[in-house]
């Protein structure tokens, strides 16, 4: 959907103030309130599908039409020519079209008012070739996308990801077009009491990634396991982030086991909420949290580097002054590309 400007359509007159009740051709009677009537505005002219009106300070009324017409009424009637043409550049099929006008608060000092319309992004290409004789011939292709069908199964069944940020169910067909991305996710969850979190996609990608859509239909498989992975998603939402996973990995690693360790450090939507599920999960991670493979965990060293990565900073900046003496993993490179693999 876009909206339209167009200034100095109309030409700046006298202000006058008319207030009508109308009725368009073709419209079946209704019963009025009391108090109200019925004045038929037009006598020669009948306007097909009229979707909104609109009047200018001098007392003309624009009316949209959903075909793509602007048509302007004064003095009793429709002027003959529309004030704009917009067929060509807009989608009227079902409820789209020529929606909605609206008059600049300012018009009588820009003339300027504002359409609502459907623009028309794939057109029907019709090319014509001419040849040495002056011979024309026309073909017409219809550029509208190509629908395909995406199934996004689990395994095991009955578990869940997320298309674009929505909710699916294993097993459910998601309608896309040829071409076009699709942001998928794996997140951790719980089914039958037990927790589940990724292993793989059958594609194959990360736990978050993006697809897109192939030519015909296709499916795609998300496969989860009851282990726990070595992984800096502390708090098992899904999602990495340095204010929730990069905090609790720090605190964890500082010794705090108790409600200090979480306190507004879980993020949404998590599968570990309590200081015990935390610390049961990066307690089971163990040396895999060695960031620089000095053969320790450390806050300092290797909590700083998580917290900092997860921050976005890297380079020279990512592992200045935080790489322990000694350490077998220390050039930024190394670093960046350990710590990604912790976000599977």
């Amino acid at each position: 959907m876009t909206s339209g400007v167009w200034g100095k359509i109309f030409g700046r007159t006298g202000i006058a103030a008319t207030i009508v009740a109308a009725c368009f051709q073709g419209a079946a009677a209704q019963p009025l309130p009391t108090g109200f009537s019925a004045t038929r505005l037009f006598s020669t002219t009948t306007l097909s599908a009229p979707t909104s009106l609109a009047f200018t300070p001098d007392g003309r009324m624009l009316i949209t039409l959903q075909g793509g017409d602007l048509r302007v009424a004064q003095n009793g009637d429709v002027v003959a020519t529309p004030g704009l043409a917009l067929g060509t550049k807009l989608c009227s099929t079902s409820e789209r079209g020529l929606l909605g006008v609206a008059v600049d608060p300012q018009f009588s000092g820009n003339s300027f008012i504002y359409l609502y319309y459907t623009f028309r992004k794939f057109p029907n290409a019709e090319p014509t070739a001419t040849d040495m004789q002056g011979a024309t011939a026309s073909v017409a292709q219809n550029m509208m996308p190509r629908k395909v069908g995406l199934t996004f199964n689990t395994s095991p069944a009955g578990l869940g990801v997320r298309v674009h940020g929505q909710p699916i169910n294993g097993g459910q067909v998601v309608t896309s077009w040829e071409g076009w991305g699709l942001a998928v996710q794996a997140p951790p969850q719980v089914f039958a009491m037990q927790n589940y979190y990724f292993a793989n996609w059958s594609d194959p990608g990360a736990s978050t990634h993006f697809i897109t859509t192939p030519a015909a239909a296709a499916a795609y498989t998300a496969a989860f396991s009851t282990i726990a992975p070595a992984s800096a998603d502390a708090d098992a939402n899904g999602q990495y982030d340095a204010l929730t996973d990069g905090l609790l990995i720090l605190r964890h690693m500082f010794g705090l086991s108790d409600a200090t360790l979480i306190d507004g450090a879980i993020g949404p939507n998590a599968l570990h909420t309590t200081p015990g599920a935390v610390t049961s999960f990066l307690n089971s991670a163990g040396l895999a949290l060695d960031i620089d493979d000095d053969g320790t965990v450390d806050a300092l060293t290797d909590g700083l580097l998580i917290l900092r990565y997860l921050s976005g900073m890297r380079g020279q900046p990512l592992i200045e002054g935080v790489v322990a003496n000694g350490a077998l993993r220390a050039g930024a490179q190394d670093i960046e590309n350990y710590t990604a693999s912790l976000l599977p």
